[in-house]
């Protein structure tokens, strides 16, 4: 819980929606690369979507194929 208190506002507001179950120190580090090639926080935090998509969409080919809905990617 203490790793969580500790996030940026950015990265606790997304982790509130967040389909996977992201540790917080793993989101904040991935936030804090994106940010720093965006320089924008709105852009880092839609590289986190992108981010999660990608996930899913290997983890839905790898468990129910290619014909997925979710396994676009």
């Amino acid at each position: 819980m203490r790793d969580y208190d500790r996030l940026s506002p950015e990265v606790r507001a997304w982790l509130a929606s967040a389909l996977l179950p992201w540790r917080p120190k793993s989101a904040q580090r991935a936030f804090e690369r994106a940010l720093s090639r965006t320089k924008d926080k709105a852009q880092a935090i839609d590289e986190l979507d992108r981010m999660q998509e990608t996930l899913i969409a290997r983890d839905a080919r790898k468990v129910w194929g290619e014909n997925h809905p979710s396994a676009t990617r």
